[in-house]
C-alpha cells in the first residue's frame, strides 16, 4: 500500500523540468530574469529586460543587420514593434526557488536581486561612472543613492541623452519605417566621454 505514494512523488519530480520549460525563453531556454514578453501567434515567451542584452533585443538587431523582419525563434511569426507583456510568466518565475550566490541562503527568484544587492557577504560594487574617474565603492543597495548625487554620473547621463536625441532625429529623417531602437543601434554603442570632455562640460555648466 505504501508503493503508490512513492510512485506519485517520483512522477512529480520527473515532471519538474517540463514545468520549468513552460516559463523559459524560447531563445536562451532559461527562465527570464526580468520583463517577459510573448509572440502574438504561439505565445512563446522572450527575455525582454531593458538594455541591449535581452534575447528580444538580439533578435531585433540581427534582423536589422540582415535587413529582414524579426521573427519568433519557435513559430517564426512576425514580431511587431510592441509585444504583449506576459505577467503570468513573470509572477510564476518570481516564485521559483533560488539561492544567494554569496551566502547560500534559499529564497525565491523574486527576492534574489534585492537580497544579493544588500547581502553582507556580497562583494562591493563601484559607481557606473567609475571609468570616468569616480572612486566610490560600496554596497550594491547603496549605489543608487550615491549615483543620484554623483556629478560624473550626471554628466555621463547627459552624453547618453544627447545620443538619444540624435537617434530620435534619425527616426524623423528616415521616416516611420524605423523605430527608436533601430536608430540607437545605428548610432552605435554608448562610449564613455573622455576626462577632457567631462571637464569641458563642467566648465560650460558653471559658466551657464
Amino acid at each position: 500500500m505504501s508503493a503508490a505514494p512513492a510512485a506519485a512523488t517520483n512522477n512529480t519530480n520527473d515532471d519538474a523540468p517540463s514545468h520549468l520549460s513552460v516559463v523559459s525563453c524560447c531563445v536562451c531556454l532559461e527562465p527570464p530574469s526580468g520583463r517577459v514578453e510573448q509572440c502574438p501567434s504561439g505565445g512563446h515567451i522572450l527575455c525582454a529586460e531593458e538594455g541591449d542584452g535581452s534575447c528580444l533585443a538580439k533578435i531585433r538587431k540581427h534582423a536589422l543587420v540582415q535587413r529582414t523582419t524579426p521573427r519568433c525563434s519557435s513559430c517564426r511569426c512576425l514580431l511587431p514593434a510592441e509585444l504583449q507583456r506576459c505577467l503570468v510568466a513573470e509572477q510564476t518565475i518570481a516564485l521559483l526557488p533560488a539561492q544567494c550566490r554569496h551566502c547560500g541562503e534559499g529564497l525565491t527568484r523574486g527576492q534574489l536581486t534585492s537580497h544579493e544587492a544588500s547581502c553582507p557577504r556580497g562583494p562591493n560594487v563601484r559607481c557606473a561612472a567609475s571609468a570616468e574617474g569616480c572612486a566610490w565603492e560600496g554596497r550594491g543597495s547603496e549605489r543608487a543613492a550615491h549615483e543620484q548625487g554623483c556629478a560624473l554620473r550626471r554628466l555621463c547621463a547627459r552624453f547618453e541623452g544627447e545620443r538619444r536625441v540624435f537617434a530620435d532625429f534619425v527616426v524623423q529623417v528616415a521616416g516611420e519605417d524605423m523605430d527608436l531602437e533601430d536608430a540607437l543601434f545605428l548610432a552605435g554603442p554608448y562610449t564613455s566621454p573622455t576626462l577632457s570632455q567631462l571637464n569641458l562640460s563642467a566648465v560650460i555648466t558653471v559658466k551657464l
